[in-house]
């Protein structure tokens, strides 16, 4: 008799882990709406710009090395991709 409710309570508490887990999972799965922002460089040191949107809650998510400016003048440099929570 012990092995049959030792399954049974076994099932019930993985049943019980299961239920929460899936109740977590609604409550923190609110999608977060992002703004996105691009800085463009030709100069390698953009740290201080980089500091600054940082303190303004702006998180770097890519670089593009290869890039030219946006109005298509020629000049090559560095574009800073962020983004951070509306």
């Amino acid at each position: 008799m012990k092995p049959k409710y030792g399954w049974i309570v076994a099932l019930i508490l993985m049943l019980c882990c299961l239920g929460f887990t899936i109740k977590a999972q609604k409550e923190t799965s609110s999608r977060s709406n992002w703004e996105y922002r691009s800085v463009f460089s030709t100069s390698a040191d953009v740290a201080y710009v980089l500091n600054s949107l940082g303190d303004q809650g702006w998180e770097l998510v890519a670089i593009d090395v290869t890039t030219t400016d946006k109005n298509n003048s020629g000049i090559k440099g560095t574009t800073y991709f962020l983004k951070r929570s509306k």
